[in-house]
């Protein structure tokens, strides 16, 4: 793997902007391309000269974010013990920043089809990769995708809990269901 060009760089210090923007303003909408500007400690001109619009930005921090959450879970299935597995789940699980983003990423797409475009294509892909764990795990699972449907489903659920509460009120059967599905992978 190359390093990152400048470009790159910026772009990557651009999306975080905007993202730690939404987080502390709590919405897209009230964040503005001179917010993330002042953020990434850059003109707002040069905003613009990396990206078109505040979509563009979105949308890459979108992806980006996605990436990451495949990546940590990646990371889980190759733990090889429970112990390791629970705590890379509570931290999967527990990083409430990212979940908070998550739950705003949701949110956009009820208005932004952009955005409901890619959620819809970023679980796919983990709905493919956990059905797919699942069928050549170790442990024989009668049905995988159901299996894997359900597992996203109750880590949805995880994010969205952590995300709204500070002790989410299902916290612990929801880690213990995500716990067990994850040993069978």
């Amino acid at each position: 793997m190359g390093r990152q060009s400048i470009a790159e760089q910026r772009r990557i210090q651009i999306g975080r902007a905007l993202q730690a923007c939404m987080l502390e303003k709590g919405s897209y909408e009230s964040t503005s391309v001179k917010d993330i500007a002042q953020r990434a400690d850059m003109a707002a001109g040069l905003i613009h000269h990396y990206f078109k619009s505040k979509d563009e930005i979105l949308m890459l921090v979108a992806r980006m974010l996605f990436e990451s959450i495949r990546n940590d879970i990646d990371e889980l299935y190759l733990a090889r013990d429970e112990a390791g597995k629970r705590e890379q789940l509570h931290e999967l699980v527990g990083n409430r920043d990212r979940n908070r983003f998550v739950m705003m990423l949701y949110s956009l797409s009820l208005s932004m089809p952009e955005v409901k475009e890619l959620i819809a294509e970023e679980r796919a892909l983990l709905f493919n990769a956990l059905a797919s764990r699942l069928k050549r795990g170790a442990k024989a699972v009668p049905n995988p995708d159901k299996s894997a449907a359900s597992l996203l489903f109750f880590f949805e659920s995880a994010i969205m809990q952590s995300a709204l509460f500070d002790q989410a009120p299902a916290e612990d059967l929801l880690m213990e269901v995500l716990v067990d599905q994850f040993l069978s992978l």
